[in-house]
C-alpha cells in the first residue's frame, strides 16, 4: 500500500472544506437572525462560535480572506459581549463581510445573504 502525497491529501481536505462554505453561510444567517430577533446574547454567542470555527478551518486550508473576516467577526462578537459599544453596529458589518467573502467562494449560483434585520 502506498501513501498518498501530502499535497494530494491536503487538496482533498481543502475541497471538502470549500464545499462546506455554503453551510457556514447558512449558519451565519441563522445566527444573525437569532441576534436581531431579540435573542441578542444567544445570537452573539452563536456568531462567535461559528466565526471561531470558521477562522481556524479557513486558516488551515489557506482561505486567507475568509479566515481574516471570520477572525474580525469573532473579535467584534467579543467586543459586543463586553459592551464596548452598540452590538448591532459592531456585528452587522462583520457578518456581512464574512458572508460576502464566503459568497465569493461559493460561486455565482448562490447569493450572498443579506445580514440586515
Amino acid at each position: 500500500m502506498t501513501a498518498e502525497p501530502f499535497e494530494t491529501q491536503f487538496a482533498v481536505l481543502r475541497e471538502r472544506f470549500s464545499t462546506r462554505l455554503s453551510a457556514y453561510q447558512k449558519r451565519l444567517r441563522a445566527a444573525r437572525m437569532n441576534f436581531v430577533s431579540g435573542n441578542g446574547d444567544a445570537g452573539i454567542h452563536d456568531l462567535k462560535r461559528i466565526s471561531h470555527e470558521l477562522a481556524g478551518a479557513a486558516g488551515a486550508f489557506d482561505f486567507v480572506e475568509i479566515g481574516e473576516a471570520a477572525l474580525a467577526l469573532e473579535q467584534a462578537a467579543d467586543d459586543a459581549l463586553a459592551g464596548v459599544r452598540d452590538r448591532n453596529a459592531i456585528v452587522a458589518p462583520q457578518v456581512a463581510a464574512l458572508r460576502a467573502d464566503i459568497g465569493g467562494r461559493v460561486g455565482a449560483g448562490l447569493p450572498v445573504l443579506d445580514c440586515r434585520p
